[in-house]
């Protein structure tokens, strides 16, 4: 990693990747010199945008339905930031983002269902995406569950997961 941290937000995207933001760096943490805050994110970890804002202990970062980043608030040095920014990761400029014009508003367990979309010839993955629940830069709740999935007369069919004990409810999200 290349910027070791501590009380960073980690944040499941609908590519089937994470995006890793704020926090401080570690010795500066521990000695209580939080003026060492980490406002980039890196990756394999990219060095992407750095944040305007220091994102540390009390902030917060969840997943958009529309796929970009919503960061805010935190402790620096006392004084709790009461901003947000958005993230727009990479993904949403390379190419037109799929869509589809209609879906399941809820799904059963084990229940087979429909996607439909315009671009069913181009998806490459369909996943479940639980958006995040962040307290205190900690937030063990994100799921990304991949669907296996057919492609029939401009729509997707794929099945819901067998249980909740396997899987978690999350929002609908498609990749090409």
């Amino acid at each position: 990693m290349t910027y070791p941290r501590v009380n960073e937000n980690l944040v499941l995207l609908q590519m089937a990747r994470a995006r890793r933001g704020g926090g401080v760096f570690c010795e500066l943490h521990f000695s209580g010199a939080d003026s060492g805050a980490v406002r980039s994110t890196n990756g394999r970890w990219r060095l992407m945008a750095a944040q305007a804002v220091q994102r540390t202990y009390h902030s917060t970062a969840v997943l958009l339905p529309d796929g970009r980043v919503l960061s805010s608030g935190s402790d620096d040095l006392g004084s709790m930031q009461q901003t947000y920014e958005i993230f727009s990761p990479p993904y949403m400029f390379a190419s037109a983002r799929p869509v589809y014009t209609s879906a399941p508003a809820s799904l059963t367990y084990g229940a087979q269902f429909n996607i439909v979309t315009p671009d069913a010839a181009s998806i490459a993955r369909v996943a479940l995406v639980r958006p995040g629940a962040t307290t205190h830069a900690d937030d063990f709740d994100q799921r990304y569950v991949a669907l296996k999935f057919g492609i029939r007369s401009g729509q997707l069919t794929t099945t819901a997961p067998p249980s909740a004990t396997t899987r978690h409810p999350g929002i609908i999200c498609l990749s090409s």
